[in-house]
């Protein structure tokens, strides 16, 4: 039996061995070559176009490097380009006032973005501009969950939960919005004690990818979607007596919708065996001259509905507010008295 037992567990590490793979960390020269673009043009008055181009960052050497940017310009389907200013390095911006003589952002437009890096030329497919529907309301409510605490043990805490409301149809014909939620934090700091500082600024924050929500209208039954949830937070004792949430809904089209679903899936992920494996999400530029070229990123354009949610999280109470005038001076402002 002693022989038989051996025998097993010399057995089960052979098998444990013969089952793990290496992983390489090394990546390979067109990894070390890509490069990375985020894009986004908002309409308003002005509406503004901004571009991250950076390398993509694999912990090497070479991807520190700053790349040598040309030109980023912003063109419609005429032909009619808008130039973007240099912000720091690898950003850019542009704002276009409604009054400009040449270029203008309008519903049913299509736009797409171009951009000289390294001597060669990269260009977006065109995106589509469509209408936002404003948001009706914003809720918050605390509930309790349990969580693992330091000592490995399951505990409950109190956690924050933030809902929208809002219309689904952007037109007279029924057309559906495509939606995605950009989300901010502000809330009053504190000191090591938890105290409210009554003279510092408010803390502006914005949570991660793992809070990104998107949501096709044309997958939905009624013309309005009631109390989604859209954000959820530990309610930690540093975010003082005040916090606002500051929601900007966006109208995005198919393409970007998509775009942001597989993104959404991938940092979704738990790791367990039943999900998919984790794919490249396809962007939307290409290197003009060679389509081969890994490019990663993307440029979408969308209208915007602002909301802000004053949540008192002492009192557990809540309001729709107006956007704070002023980040600073708290013990000044009214919405820092309306929850002492």
């Amino acid at each position: 039996m002693k022989r038989l037992l051996t025998g097993c567990f010399l057995l089960a590490i052979g098998i444990n061995w013969s089952c793990r793979d290496e992983i390489d960390l090394v990546p390979d020269q067109e990894q070390l070559a890509s490069i990375s673009i985020q894009s986004q043009l908002i309409k308003g008055n002005p509406s503004v176009i901004r571009a991250d181009i950076q390398r993509v960052f694999t912990y090497s050497a070479e991807s520190r490097k700053v790349l040598p940017i040309t030109s980023v310009l912003l063109e419609d389907e005429l032909g009619n380009e808008f130039p973007l200013s240099r912000a720091a390095v690898g950003y850019f911006v542009g704002v276009i006032p409604e009054s400009h003589p040449t270029f203008k952002v309008e519903y049913g437009q299509n736009y797409r973005l171009k951009a000289v890096v390294d001597e060669k030329e990269y260009e977006s497919t065109y995106e589509s501009l469509s209408p936002v529907p404003e948001m009706e309301n914003l809720s918050f409510d605390v509930f309790s969950k349990n969580i693992i605490n330091t000592i490995g043990e399951f505990s409950p805490r109190r956690f924050g939960r933030f809902r929208v409301t809002t219309p689904l149809n952007v037109g007279t014909n029924g057309e559906r919005a495509r939606l995605k939620w950009n989300i901010f934090r502000l809330s009053t700091p504190v000191d090591e004690f938890g105290i409210p500082v009554p003279d510092g600024c408010l803390s502006f924050e914005s949570p991660d990818f793992s809070h990104l929500e998107v949501l096709d209208g044309n997958k939905v039954a009624g013309d309005k979607i009631s109390g989604l949830p859209i954000f959820e937070t530990l309610l930690q004792f540093f975010y003082g007596k005040t916090y606002y949430l500051v929601v900007y809904q966006e109208s995005v089209s198919e393409s970007a919708y998509n775009y942001w679903t597989e993104l959404k899936k991938n940092v979704e992920r738990d790791g367990t065996q039943f999900q998919p494996a984790v794919g490249v999400i396809r962007s939307n530029f290409k290197n003009v001259a060679n389509d081969k070229e890994s490019v990663y990123g993307y440029f979408y354009v969308s209208a915007q509905d602002t909301m802000v949610i004053k949540a008192c999280l002492d009192e557990e109470t809540f309001e729709v507010s107006p956007f704070p005038s002023t980040i600073c001076n708290l013990s000044n402002d009214s919405f820092w008295k309306a929850c002492q």
